[in-house]
């Protein structure tokens, strides 16, 4: 990430010292004599490696499309999933870490608590417009109905994370299909 700190190895870098004349060239140090407790005529290049940042969006290492700037990792989970006032509206807040500035959501719906895999429906699909979802059906007398909400982009692996259990297990779902052309 950029503007961060990252270890450097120490392979071929010159002993400890001060009083010590350097020159840097473009990727390392060139350090020769000074003063490591008695003056010392030796010294070394000591090169550091920079990971190459293609699209120039200030992620290296994490970016998960380096050829893109606008996108660079999976979003985090949403979070504060409600209901309003008509109970057919769902409103969420985006995560914190969308991973890219274009976002889409997913709703899913189910009648177990625990299970959002293919008993799930997906009540709104990698829908980009906003933070909320409309469902219109209503539970049978004596059903509830549980939901869950996810960020995704276009990183590989971008389907963000739907949460975790009080046991601090993450959630799994159903994958909802992408919207038609």
């Amino acid at each position: 990430m950029a503007d961060g700190w990252a270890p450097t190895p120490l392979a071929d870098a010159p002993s400890g010292r001060w009083e010590f004349p350097a020159v840097w060239s473009n990727s390392g140090m060139i350090v020769w004599g000074g003063n490591d407790g008695l003056r010392t005529d030796t010294g070394a290049r000591y090169e550091i490696q920079i990971s190459p940042d293609g699209d120039l969006d200030g992620f290296c290492t994490t970016d998960c499309n380096d050829a893109d700037g606008q996108i660079w990792s999976a979003p985090a989970e949403t979070q504060d999933l409600t209901f309003s006032m008509d109970t057919m509206t769902l409103n969420w807040t985006a995560p914190a870490e969308p991973g890219s500035f274009a976002v889409a959501y997913d709703t899913l719906r189910s009648q177990a608590a625990g299970d959002f895999g293919a008993a799930a429906i997906c009540v709104e699909s990698n829908d980009p417009s906003d933070t909320s979802s409309t469902d219109v059906t209503a539970p049978a007398g004596g059903v509830v109905f549980y939901y869950l909400t996810r960020a995704e982009n276009t990183c590989p692996e971008g389907q963000g994370s739907l949460g975790a259990r009080s046991d601090g297990t993450l959630r799994t779902g159903r994958t909802c299909p992408a919207p038609l052309p």
